[in-house]
């Protein structure tokens, strides 16, 4: 209650009571004080309490984020995840009737019958919004105080947050971390290490937390057959785990994430590239050991791939760096995008090779044959990250993918790589993924889909088959070794 972070986070299970602490917070904000501080204080409730006393205990009276007093009367804003009449007409506009009934001077109703906004006596007023309303709504906005119930659009919290700017207001999300746009507000703020506490305080609440709950009905419905346990954990105890629009769910850093080390040069070594005509292209160096594990232990670049936008090299510049990157590694395969990698273009009647063909120019063999069904390769790298966790790890029972930890873009794609969600719409688009982590994502996906990936490095697989592309097969424009 007493954070000044520009944003606040309340994740949490389901009836843990957020959307009761959003709606009790956001009345103080209209009336400028938390009238049960006082309360909790020994001390009397105003005999007008929808006018803020000017000689309150600073615990009582609310800030904005620059330790402002926040003005009285002022406009506060209430937006929901939901639809409007779900998240408004169901859930906030009764707890918020429940705080400030005595003090709503006058309501305004929009056309569906839900609350459009309210105001109180003392002149403050509150907006209401839904997700479900276009990128305009939220835009230009100016309040003194935001509350968001429910995961919302990531277009959303950025205007309401741009709005926020003037008036120093804050924003309190509460939610329970579940659908398609709960990842983005787990990769952009919940776990954003280079957010300050100024910018951003989060807390996490359980359904068990909740004293008005009877606990024989909490401890039947946690023990419910029909809900998984990465659901329980986000239902009950408001854990990121259940991310539905999260290609990857099984994948956990303190599982498949390693310290870094250097690898024997005796493993079957590999790498994968994905190539691109003017971001930098993305690459990878793994190998696989007898027992059919996969290890990720080096990538290029080494920055944030997502904040790439050009790279000035050309085909002589990369294969100068891959031979560097390579280092005391015996390579034995490498693997390209099937799709761009072996495309050749026709421009103005000349011929141009493609990008495979080119670097092979320079000695490197690139297989552009590995399989590129977006669904069957991301079972494969599910099948890579499975295993029974109910029972302990052992040399049999273990996942087979892991990555060192300097392996950030590749840990990031991992944890991020995401569906794109439909528009207007919570549910998430089955078919298409969002861009920001594809890319090292994909260079997973090659591995996983190649005889690497299906046997990993067992001793009766047969290597050899991984020599390098032979010219032939590089059609009329290929280059072999000169």
């Amino acid at each position: 209650m007493l954070s000044r972070a520009a944003t606040r986070i309340i994740s949490g299970g389901n009836r843990a009571g957020k959307s009761h602490h959003g709606g009790g917070e956001l009345a103080c904000q209209m009336l400028g004080y938390r009238p049960w501080i006082l309360r909790e204080m020994g001390l009397p409730i105003p005999e007008k309490p929808w006018i803020r006393p000017e000689n309150l205990p600073e615990e009582a009276i609310c800030f904005n984020r620059a330790s402002i007093r926040i003005p009285v009367p002022n406009t506060c804003f209430c937006v929901t995840g939901q639809s409007a009449k779900k998240g408004i007409g169901e859930t906030m506009w009764p707890k918020l009737k429940e705080f400030l009934g005595p003090f709503i001077t006058d309501t305004h109703m929009s056309h569906a019958g839900v609350p459009a906004d309210f105001e109180i006596r003392n002149g403050s007023r509150c907006v209401f919004g839904s997700a479900e309303q276009g990128q305009l709504a939220f835009e230009s906005t100016n309040y003194a105080f935001t509350h968001i119930d429910e995961p919302v659009p990531r277009r959303v919290y950025v205007g309401i947050r741009r709005g926020s700017i003037d008036q120093f207001a804050q924003i309190v999300m509460t939610f329970t971390p579940i659908g398609p746009w709960a990842a983005w507000i787990f990769r952009e703020l919940y776990s954003n290490v280079n957010l300050t506490t100024k910018e951003l305080e989060k807390f996490k609440v359980s359904i068990f937390d909740n004293p008005y709950l009877p606990k024989e009905a909490v401890e039947e419905w946690a023990k419910d057959p029909t809900i998984s346990e990465m659901e329980r954990q986000a239902r009950l105890y408001g854990d990121f785990t259940h991310l539905v629009d999260r290609i990857y769910s099984a994948f956990r850093e303190d599982i498949n994430v390693v310290p870094d080390f250097n690898p024997s040069p005796d493993e079957f070594h590999g790498m994968v590239v994905d190539p691109h005509t003017v971001r930098p292209w993305a690459m990878a160096y793994f190998f696989a050991n007898a027992r059919g594990d996969i290890y990720f232990h080096k990538e290029w670049p080494a920055e944030d791939f997502t904040k790439m936008r050009r790279s000035s090299k050309g085909i002589e510049d990369y294969a100068n760096l891959i031979r560097k990157l390579d280092s005391v590694y015996p390579i034995a395969v490498r693997f390209m995008d099937p799709n761009y990698g072996p495309r050749r273009d026709m421009i103005r009647g000349i011929s141009i090779p493609s990008v495979r063909d080119d670097i092979a120019r320079y000695g490197l063999h690139f297989d552009t044959s590995v399989k590129d069904d977006l669904a069957y390769g991301e079972s494969r790298v599910r099948s890579l990250l499975a295993w029974d966790e109910t029972k302990p790890r052992d040399s049999l029972n273990h996942p087979r993918l892991f990555f060192t930890e300097s392996c950030r873009n590749l840990i990031n794609a991992m944890n991020f790589y995401t569906a794109k969600s439909r528009p207007n719409s919570e549910a998430a688009d089955e078919e298409r993924r969002e861009e920001t982590y594809k890319d090292f994502a994909d260079l997973v996906r090659y591995v996983a889909v190649s005889a690497v990936g299906q046997m990993g490095g067992m001793p009766s697989m047969d290597w050899n088959q991984f020599g390098p592309e032979d010219a032939s097969d590089l059609g009329p424009t290929g280059y072999g070794e000169e």
